[in-house]
């Protein structure tokens, strides 16, 4: 798949056929994830993939217990659209039945860099990115998700998943998908050129 080809249709995806994917893909998505610019060559993330059916599911059972947790933030941010709401609690509570779930984790040792547009958060933004292009270049779908921040679920993932070496930031579930959604409208007057 060329580049651009990859950026235009790569989707958000939430449902997953249950296929897993092999362990040498993932190893390989990850090693390529890991080629992303990294500012002053930090490398700040630290990354957990799940894969073993038993740990994925042990996963999406604390996100089920949390997922209530998160309502009130979503029908705040979606007054008017409850399904909206609805369908992101289902997805949270299963993570659509994806295989692999992978967690990722900002270094500990770069928690100095933590602040206002931080060069080493956005270096594993870069990161993730890399991953979500490389899986969709795979045929391997992929949602970034962020909720289990406003959750409150973050810091029992670091406990569980990452003790002593990072903060988490997102959680990126993999599969093949079993949808395909349409392009999300763009938003305009997003760039300027001067």
């Amino acid at each position: 798949m060329e580049l651009k080809e990859c950026i235009y249709t790569r989707r958000s995806i939430r449902k997953y056929k249950p296929d897993s994917i092999p362990h040498e893909v993932l190893e390989e998505l990850m090693e390529g994830a890991a080629m992303a610019p990294s500012g002053v060559n930090l490398q700040p993330w630290y990354f957990v993939v799940i894969e073993t059916p038993k740990e994925v599911k042990k996963y999406t059972e604390l996100m089920k217990n949390s997922a209530e947790n998160f309502r009130k933030t979503l029908e705040l941010r979606f007054p008017n659209r409850p399904d909206v709401v609805d369908d992101t609690i289902a997805f949270m509570s299963t993570m659509g039945g994806a295989p692999v779930i992978v967690l990722a984790f900002f270094k500990k040792e770069s928690f100095n860099e933590l602040g206002k547009a931080s060069p080493a958060l956005q270096s594993v933004s870069a990161d993730i990115e890399n991953l979500l292009l490389l899986a969709w270049d795979k045929g391997i779908g992929s949602c970034w998700m962020t909720g289990a921040f406003k959750m409150g679920v973050d810091v029992v993932l670091e406990r569980e998943y990452a003790p002593e070496n990072g903060k988490f930031l997102a959680a990126i579930a993999l599969g093949y998908p079993a949808q395909e959604p349409a392009a999300p409208t763009r938003k305009g007057e997003r760039v300027k050129f001067i």
